[in-house]
């Protein structure tokens, strides 16, 4: 192993700015997509079960204002380096050290090359700090530990309950468009700048925490499933003379029924710009929970990382706000099946995290890639790559999962609301209804295939990962005799899936359906046939196949289709009796069936282009110009040589498999071109990742190698 020389490094990445805590104040410039969709204050914006109101925030306000900071932290201590032995209480005793006064004047600890042992317990990064590798490649974390999560950021939880008297009325404001409310003077005192607090209001007419499975009474943290419509943002200034709370966001949505503050019982401030950078948690099935926690954050990071072997989660974020998760690398999990007590495989958001953004990462062989629940709003899911997602059946006892195409992006368990979804390119965009619904969702040129492949094997196990040869599936149980390693999914095929109570999506400019979905065979060689689009409810504007037995998830053979509209959940084949789909929360669904047209009536569709249907639709039939981003001003820097835009209709030349509408984004150009992956998968799976060097190349990057360092040699 190399010596390692001690020294205080500032390190200088190009294009990051520092960031100051501030009030997100709107752009002078219009929204980029002014003209296509609606704002929130506008009287269009009121949800119906009969015509889409196709709304949007103003998503270039989301993740950390002026961008991640780090950049020009200084250095505190030595760099460490690994011990032999349990490198856990060196690495705490370096954080707790750590803290600083302001962004601008953060510090950063400095891990050296090698593995480190977390053998004790999970690190904290307090704020204003950043624990920080030399690449992924480079500096890894393994972690035994049996602990619920191996890196936290930020406070509690992520179940910690609303604080003792923590939920208090709102008397008046916390409107659409608006930044401040009143609250009584016997509660004004409550309020303290830098903290973080939710807003929320008694369930609408149209938001409901019950689904296919029943009640979410967690939901809403253990209300009952009363109140799950909210958003979480930072107090910014208290007016005692007034009773004035001003919050540093506007409102997506007027909260007008019974509204209310809550306080959390985490401690009055936020923790403020806590960070992960530049390294490898190698993890061992001892976690109990997320491998990265980060609860009640403000401005709070994760980038550069690589997470090799999830124990449950990969990543879970509650209650935060203004966080970012980026150029990270998630790869493979001990869990393949959904749980009850812990996140799913995925990078999870909920409980109310809001104005997060989680950009240009590679998600590898987990069950769900990103999933938003439990009231995550405003956030941009953008330039993603998702690949080999499956469902382990020796867990869930279901032999069908080895063949399903589980999600790139899902909504699970109410109410999301005002998310976006941009440039991402994966298999499955969805909501499956089984917890609840959603609202005024936006996907906006995303490249979405309908199904991908998946490779051996398809247990949780941390072994090698083939994906030759390929053919036709082979039948449980494996281990199979057939020889076949690799095969596409079949069963539960579809690329857009709203279920029966998601309301008002917005589709603008994606890419839907792919020439793979025309090679899909069963594990008997019967091929799949592939339908455009699928009702669960006929009459309307629908078409056919509709209503009962539109669709068949157990059938011989199954089906694929590019659109699902309105269904209970996957298996639902239009005739689904279920008690919980009862007439008193109603999306349009006869009582006791979870059959529903309202994600129908309520679709929005300007400009995706239909593979299986070779077409591409518009508003009126008519086409528009399309922007190349809904939140971004102009190409990034790191996009590189890229096309730009790379996906959507008015694109051409792009992979074959897509019509020539979809180039590769610059995660999955590193996935095939620098990491060594392809469209096919990986045999080699979890493959050697550095940030720095995978956005190089080429490309100017973005992350690049530090220049003009300050040393100073201790």
């Amino acid at each position: 192993m190399k010596r390692i020389v001690p020294v205080l490094v500032v390190l200088l990445w190009p294009g990051m700015v520092c960031a100051q805590q501030k009030p997100k104040e709107a752009p002078p410039t219009a929204p980029p997509w002014t003209g296509i969709l609606k704002p929130v204050t506008d009287g269009a914006c009121v949800p119906s079960l009969t015509a889409p109101s196709p709304c949007a925030v103003d998503w270039s306000l989301s993740g950390i204002p002026g961008g991640i900071p780090s950049s020009t932290w200084k250095q505190v201590g030595r760099i460490l380096t690994p011990s032999g032995g349990d490198d856990q209480p060196k690495i705490q005793a370096a954080l707790n050290a750590c803290g600083a006064t302001s962004a601008s004047s953060g510090h950063v600890v400095l891990l050296g090359e090698g593995t480190f042992q977390l053998s004790s317990g999970g690190l904290a990064i307090p704020q204003y700090c950043a624990l920080r590798g030399m690449g992924a490649d480079k500096t890894v974390l393994n972690v035994t530990a049996k602990t619920g999560n191996a890196v936290s950021l930020g406070k509690g939880g992520p179940y910690y309950r609303f604080a003792n008297g923590g939920q208090i009325p709102i008397t008046s404001g916390a409107l659409a468009g608006t930044s401040s409310f009143t609250v009584a003077a016997a509660n004004i005192g409550s309020f303290k700048v830098g903290a973080l607090i939710s807003v929320d209001q008694l369930n609408t007419t149209y938001v409901s925490a019950r689904g296919s499975s029943g009640n979410c009474s967690w939901c809403d943290n253990g209300l009952g499933g009363i109140r799950t419509q909210g958003v979480t943002v930072p107090v910014t200034a208290v007016d005692k003379k007034t009773d004035t709370v001003t919050v540093g966001d506007t409102f997506p949505v007027s909260f007008t029924q019974s509204p209310m503050a809550v306080l959390m019982n985490a401690g009055p401030i936020a923790t403020q710009y806590a960070g992960l950078e530049d390294l490898q948690i190698y993890g061992n099935k001892t976690l109990r929970r997320a491998t990265f926690l980060m609860v009640n954050c403000l401005y709070c990071w994760v980038r550069g990382i690589e997470i090799n072997y999830a124990d449950v989660a990969h990543g879970e974020i509650s209650w935060s706000y203004g966080f970012v998760v980026r150029d990270s690398y998630f790869s493979n999990g001990f869990i393949h099946h959904p749980t009850s007590s812990a996140p799913e495989m995925s990078v999870q958001v909920d409980y109310r995290s809001t104005r997060g953004l989680i950009e240009n990462n590679i998600f590898e062989r987990l069950h769900n890639d990103i999933m938003l629940e439990w009231g995550a709003a405003e956030n941009v899911i953008a330039y993603n790559y998702g690949i080999g997602d499956y469902g382990d059946y020796t867990q869930s006892g279901n032999s069908g999962d080895p063949y399903v195409s589980w999600g790139f992006l899902a909504h699970h368990g109410a109410f999301p609301m005002y998310n976006l979804a941009e440039g991402n390119v994966g298999s499955f965009l969805g909501h499956d209804a089984i917890w609840g619904n959603m609202g005024w969702e936006t996907a906006f040129r995303n490249y979405l295939r309908g199904t991908d492949r998946i490779c051996m094997p398809v247990t949780s196990t941390r072994e090698p990962v083939t994906c030759t040869p390929f053919g036709q599936p082979p039948p449980v149980p494996f281990p199979n005799t057939t020889g076949i390693n690799s095969w596409w999914k079949f069963q539960g095929i579809s690329a857009f899936a709203p279920g029966f109570s998601a309301m008002d999506w917005n589709m603008v400019g994606n890419v839907l359906g792919s020439s793979d979905l025309n090679s899909l065979v069963d594990y008997a060689n019967r091929k799949i046939p592939v339908t455009d689009r699928v009702w669960a409810v006929c009459g309307g504007s629908a078409g056919t196949p509709c209503g009962a037995n539109s669709r068949c998830y157990y059938c011989t053979p199954n089906q694929a289709f590019v659109y699902n509209f309105g269904y209970g959940h996957m298996s639902d084949s239009g005739t689904q009796n279920n008690t919980n789909c009862s007439s008193t929360v109603t999306f349009g669904n006869v009582a006791n069936n979870c059959g529903s047209q309202a994600p129908w009536n309520t679709f929005y569709e300007e400009g995706d282009f239909d593979f299986i249907a070779n077409t591409t639709r518009w508003v009126n039939n008519t086409p528009v110009s399309l922007p190349p981003s809904f939140y971004l001003s102009a190409k990034p820097s790191w996009w590189g040589t890229l096309p730009w835009p790379g996906i959507g209709p008015d694109v051409s030349g792009g992979v074959p498999e897509s019509g020539g509408h979809a180039y590769n984004n610059p995660a999955k150009n590193c996935y095939e071109h620098t990491m060594g992956g392809s469209i096919y998968g990986s045999e080699r799976s979890p493959l050697p990742f550095n940030a720095m060097a995978c956005y190089s190349g080429g490309q100017p990057p973005l992350v690049s190698s530090p220049t003009n360092l300050t040393v100073v040699v201790q």
